[in-house]
């Protein structure tokens, strides 16, 4: 099975993990790592690609981040190094929100590491939604 980390700054993925642990479970292979402030950037990517390691199943490892360009992003892009990714499967994807991660958790036993990183990138755009305008004419049809 696939391994998964959330990458986030703050507690956002702590929060995201907690979310999927309400929808769907407890999930194994599944961390959250939050950067805070006063934290060393150069620590927290060390950490990202230690855990990528130690977790780097056969099947592989995704993480998640949630900002593109941002220092949980980066630490995700240092788990592309030759040096890495010649001990592990990996993937990284930037943007994270719960449609996402929902789907990596509930795909990953089923779905290879390229299959389920591409599933999630359009699992993550579909969730993104416009209310007003999917639902505009709702409350006024019923008068």
């Amino acid at each position: 099975m696939i391994s998964i980390i959330l990458a986030s700054h703050g507690r956002f993925a702590e929060g995201l993990l907690d979310a999927v642990s309400m929808i769907v479970g407890e999930a194994d292979d599944v961390i959250a790592m939050g950067l805070f402030p006063g934290d060393d950037i150069e620590a927290f990517n060390e950490d990202v690609v230690k855990k990528s390691l130690e977790m780097g199943a056969a099947d592989g490892v995704l993480v998640l981040s949630d900002l593109f360009g941002a220092s949980p992003c980066k630490a995700s892009i240092m788990c592309l190094k030759p040096e890495v990714r010649e001990k592990i499967r990996f993937a990284a994807v930037t943007g994270m929100n719960l449609p996402m991660a929902l789907e990596a958790v509930t795909s990953r036993s089923y779905m290879d590491l390229d299959e389920l990183t591409e599933h999630i990138v359009n699992i993550g755009k579909e969730g993104v939604r416009n209310l007003n305008a999917e639902f505009a004419g709702l409350f006024n049809q019923a008068q």
